[in-house]
């Protein structure tokens, strides 16, 4: 759906990435390591489909996820953060 949009940016509402603990890799559980895994690939096919997609944002009951998509020499990651709905533009 966002190849049809080449030029977006930033996309709002929906949920792309899977939540995993922010602890450090070598603590997580394998279930963690396979959604991280799915998380990377996910990020890879968005920069690949949207080569201008910077970031993505879904709102929570408690605030929202923002996730960063970095475009790196290694391949694209990606980078998640929180924030309350009134301060969505200081990322």
């Amino acid at each position: 759906m966002l190849e049809l949009v080449p030029n977006i940016e930033t996309f709002y509402g929906v949920k792309f990435f899977q939540q995993i603990p922010d602890i450090p890799v070598e603590k997580m559980s394998q279930s963690d390591h396979s959604k991280s895994n799915e998380n990377a690939k996910t990020a890879s096919t968005l920069a690949q489909k949207c080569r201008k997609l910077k970031r993505l944002e879904h709102w929570e009951d408690r605030g929202s996820k923002i996730i960063v998509l970095l475009r790196e020499d290694s391949g694209p990651k990606y980078k998640i953060a929180h924030t309350k709905p009134g301060n969505r533009n200081d990322l």
